[in-house]
């Protein structure tokens, strides 16, 4: 073995010798890429980035992920970037870990997905990587913390041990409401005030909690001693932590007072909401700099958040905002107006319409095929159509969705009303693999156990 290694390492170090000052400056190079990223030039430092990710290395393939869950909304490709950061979990936990981090801010992740990522870092914190135990501890409150507290405990406390201030974030929101029961503000506070300065969830936590209780201490004091320490991007992601804590106002309200006054004449039904009055807190106590943040972003985020309530108030708004969205981020506007008619909460049930917008871009965006592959397959649409979910499954695989390859594993898996297809299915399960979702093998062992019991 040795003797092959060292052959391998000479003709290695021979093709590298050959090699000319050109060649080696067009190779990818991960500084390169990350000055390009320092620099605003996402596109270079994507390309840089891709080629050694591809090649299998795991700090660029980590890096890529970085850049494709980051940026502005338009920029971002989550999804994407969890298959490399599944990609560079074979090598280092630190993949496993992004995954963790993005997981624990999204609660729309399914349980099981969460459970997968426990299981590989308990497994590498058990073999001495001390400092995943934060990780652990924030997906055991994503997954469910109603049923896991005393869980959440040990792991908060090792990673606080361990130096980690998100420790002091987890055994903070232990004693907080509405994890709880009874509140104990004290215990709340001396938590949140350890991480305040390098974690801006416990910063918004903390002003919460003296907004709640005056006795603690002087707010406004503490507030802008906090808010001193964070760039004014970072105030934005405070300020929201503490209006989902102190105000005790709807989601879609939350969003209202943050981002009621960024828009001109076209969202004025948005403006005139009546949340601006709900919501008893200072709006000055945590103020940030508006000019940071897109107006087409807000609009976005607003639209999303009146999608996910019911009742003709936020009927009235979504139908009243959707038009400047569908003018400003076209595409964006026809998911979640699909979704919408989907779901058949907040407007009746409509699945032609939501057919009609998607079709426009499943050409263009794996994310609207893919939601049109979901609604051939169930028969959405009057009927199951196993044609077109096939196609519309392998327009969004091609574009990088790992979970399309997944969804056609599971079709020819056993479907109801399919015929089932075991080499087809591996060989989408292969796919899935290579776009880094690897909760494939997991279907591919479960499946035969449903099919019996079907």
């Amino acid at each position: 073995m040795d003797a092959r290694k060292a052959k391998r390492r000479a003709v290695l170090a021979g093709l590298l010798l050959c090699l000319s000052p050109l060649a080696l400056a067009e190779l990818p190079d991960l500084k390169r890429g990350q000055a390009a990223l320092d620099a605003g030039d996402r596109v270079t430092a994507e390309r840089e980035f891709r080629a050694l990710a591809e090649f299998g290395l795991p700090e660029a393939q980590i890096a890529l992920g970085d850049l494709l869950s980051s940026g502005a909304t338009n920029q971002r490709r989550v999804k994407e970037a969890i298959d490399w950061y599944y990609k560079a979990g074979f090598r280092t936990s630190k993949g496993y870990s992004r995954i963790a981090q993005l997981y624990a801010t999204d609660f729309t992740v399914d349980p099981a997905d969460i459970d997968v990522i426990i299981d590989k870092l308990v497994r590498r914190h058990d073999r001495g990587e001390r400092a995943l135990a934060a990780d652990i501890g924030g997906l055991l409150l994503a997954r469910g913390a109603g049923h896991n507290l005393p869980e959440v405990k040990v792991w908060a406390t090792r990673a606080k041990e361990w130096g980690d201030v998100r420790g002091d974030l987890q055994l903070g929101m232990l004693c907080d409401v509405p994890l709880a029961r009874p509140e104990n503000p004290k215990c709340a506070q001396e938590h949140y005030r350890a991480a305040a300065k390098s974690s801006t969830e416990a910063a918004g936590r903390l002003i919460a909690v003296l907004q709640r209780h005056p006795e603690l201490g002087v707010s406004s004091k503490v507030a802008a001693e906090v808010k001193g320490t964070f760039l004014p991007a970072e105030r934005y992601q405070i300020y929201r932590t503490y209006l989902k804590a102190a105000s005790n106002v709807p989601q879609m309200s939350v969003a209202e007072v943050l981002l009621a006054d960024l828009f001109d004449e076209t969202t004025k039904p948005v403006r005139e909401s009546p949340a601006l009055a709900m919501a008893l807190v200072d709006r000055n106590q945590m103020e940030f700099d508006k000019s940071i943040y897109d107006p087409t972003d807000a609009a976005v985020e607003l639209l999303a958040a009146y999608a996910k309530n019911t009742g003709p108030e936020a009927k009235r708004k979504f139908l009243g905002l959707i038009p400047y969205v569908r003018s400003v981020r076209p595409l964006e506007a026809a998911l979640i107006e699909a979704e919408v008619y989907i779901a058949g909460t907040l407007l009746p049930a409509e699945p032609h319409k939501a057919e009609a917008a998607l079709l426009p871009w499943a050409e263009k965006a794996p994310a609207a095929a893919l939601l049109l592959g979901d609604m051939y397959r169930v028969g959405y649409l009057d009927e199951a159509d196993y044609g077109k979910a096939v196609r519309y499954y392998t327009l969004a695989g091609q574009s990088g969705m790992g979970t399309a390859w997944y969804s056609l594993t599971r079709l020819y898996l056993g479907n109801p009303g399919f015929i089932p297809d075991r080499v087809r299915a591996e060989q989408f399960a292969d796919l899935a693999r290579k776009a880094g979702y690897l909760q494939v093998d997991y279907l591919l062992e479960t499946i035969p156990e449903l099919q019996g019991a079907r």
